[in-house]
This record gives C-alpha cells, sequence and structure tokens, in this order.
C-alpha cells in the first residue's frame, strides 16, 4: 500500500504541483495544501496548544489549517507530511540590503558597512525561529512531519545585480548549515534538494529555472518531479522502518 503524502507550504509547492500534473500515475496518494506567502513566517505564524494535540496556522492572508494527531489515523500507514516552509534562503536574501551590509570577511570597499558573525546568524534566527517552532510543533502532537528544502536561488535572481554573487553564496550556505542544526536538534528530518540540480556554483541550475523567464524565485515542473521522486523515497523508507519496527516488536511478544 503507498504511504499517503500531504505537502503544505508557501509557493514553492507550485513547481511540485505542476510536476505532479505532469503524470499523475507516478505520483499515488500525493495531495496538496498551500498555506500561503513564505513572507508570513518571519513573525509568528501559528499557535500550538500543547493540551488538545493541535497545531493551527493563523497567518493573515493564509489558508489556516488546523493539523491533529488525528490526521494519521486516516490510513493503515502514517501520512508523511512534507513542509516546504524552514529551509527557504529567498527571503533573507531578498529583504535584507547585503549589498550594503556584508558579512565582515567579504568586505570590500569602505562603502560597505560590516557585519559581525553574531549579527547575521542574529538575522537567519530571526527570519527561522518560527519555521523552525513550527515544525518542532507538529512533532509534539504526534505528526510525522519533515522538511522539503527549497531550491537554492538561481544566478538570474532579481537581487544579484545589486548583491554580489559571493554574498548570497555565502549567507544561503550559512542559513541552511544554522536552521539545519536547529531542525536536527529539534529531531525533525530533512529531505534534501535534488544534488543534480545544484551547480558547482552552489546555486540552483538554470534548466531548472521557472517556465515563465520573468519569474526567476521559482523552479519548474522538472524540479518539481525531482523533488517529488526524493520525497517518495523518504516515505518508502520511512514505511519500511516502520514494518521493520512493527515486525520486531511482534516477534517479541511471541
Amino acid at each position: 500500500m503507498t504511504r499517503p503524502i500531504l505537502i503544505i507550504g508557501d509557493s514553492h509547492l507550485g513547481a511540485l504541483k505542476r510536476g505532479m500534473d505532469m503524470d499523475p500515475g507516478r505520483f499515488p496518494d500525493v495531495s496538496f495544501l498551500p498555506l500561503g506567502k513564505g513572507s508570513a513566517v518571519p513573525r509568528k505564524f501559528y499557535e500550538h496548544d500543547a493540551e488538545a494535540g493541535i497545531v493551527r496556522t493563523i497567518a493573515p492572508g493564509w489558508q489556516n489549517t488546523e493539523f491533529t494527531a488525528g490526521m494519521q489515523k486516516s490510513s493503515s500507514q502514517r501520512q508523511l507530511l512534507v513542509v516546504s516552509l524552514p529551509l527557504n534562503t529567498s527571503r533573507i536574501l531578498r529583504d535584507v540590503s547585503w549589498h550594503t551590509h556584508v558579512p565582515w570577511q567579504l568586505r570590500r570597499s569602505e562603502a560597505e558597512t560590516p557585519l559581525s558573525d553574531q549579527l547575521v546568524e542574529r538575522l537567519i534566527d530571526q527570519d527561522s525561529r518560527y519555521a523552525i517552532g513550527f515544525m518542532t510543533a507538529l512533532i509534539a502532537i504526534g505528526l510525522d512531519a519533515v522538511v522539503l528544502e527549497a531550491p537554492r536561488f538561481f544566478e538570474t535572481a532579481s537581487y544579484l545585480p545589486r548583491t554580489r554573487l559571493e554574498v548570497c553564496q555565502y549567507i544561503d550556505a550559512l542559513y541552511r548549515e544554522r536552521v539545519r542544526a536547529g531542525l536536527a536538534a529539534a529531531g525533525v528530518g530533512v529531505i534534501d534538494q535534488p544534488a543534480e540540480t545544484i551547480s558547482d556554483r552552489g546555486t540552483t541550475r538554470l534548466e531548472y529555472d521557472h517556465e515563465d523567464p520573468r519569474d526567476t524565485h521559482h523552479a519548474n515542473a522538472l524540479y518539481g518531479q525531482l523533488a517529488l521522486d526524493r520525497i517518495l523515497s523518504y516515505a518508502a523508507a520511512g514505511a519500511e522502518r516502520e514494518h521493520d519496527l512493527g515486525s520486531s516488536l511482534s516477534h517479541g511478544l511471541h
């Protein structure tokens, strides 16, 4: 039996949905729940009622939803909840003036204001803390939840003409490293960006850029299919682990 998968999150879900629509029979039991724009994530966008076992999103303009442990009881196999919100550097790369403020190691001229390591880390934590908290809350109420890594930026990104590539590369790498550490500490797994979509410069390869040339931020349907393949592999591995655990417990009772 195929394990049910629910993919939730921001606008990066579009690539995955278009990828599935190209070949729907290839991705059985996959459903989507777009929540809203990722720009809401740096603010408190959820509530966690630990006593009731409920996590609900509360962001203005979102398709706000309640998540409960009962969501797992719809199938003989546990539903996998895939969340695309936390590992996404587009907000911090777009919204911080990295053309005038740079990590101190990368400063080139007097026109650039150097930022300490501690300040850069604080900016990353401010952007990501609620996304990490949301994942921690989902795990706390008993859901099988995992983070889907959003694609790295494209070299055609709108902010690159005014920001040095090496600065974006540094912030992108540090952000992913720091958020991954926070997720790991909370016991949250990550489904990595497909390796074949990453260039040797650490950006997402341009052949996976959005079908609309005016969109330099989102990936295309081909990228979506590759990401869905990674999700299915992760889900299958998890189902196999649960089967092995169940078999071990059953044998132990005899």
